[in-house]
């Protein structure tokens, strides 16, 4: 699966705007290795898909704040 942010970037905004179960998936990817964020984002498109959005609107709306 192709993101436009990275793994980082998106457990950050799973973090801020998820309920306990996405939470739960953000801190796994913390301590995932790569093989496993891998299989995380693998298992779970939608939701990683949906956070990836939001890590983008994240960055558009701070980079409005720059400007």
């Amino acid at each position: 699966m192709k993101t436009t942010n990275t793994i980082y970037e998106i457990r950050v905004e799973m973090w801020r705007k998820g309920g306990e179960f996405v939470r739960q998936l953000a801190q796994a990817l913390t301590a995932a290795d790569l093989n496993n964020q891998r299989r995380i984002v693998e298992a779970f498109p939608e939701i990683i898909e949906k956070y990836d959005g939001f890590a983008t609107l994240t960055k558009q709306q701070n980079t409005q704040l720059i400007n």
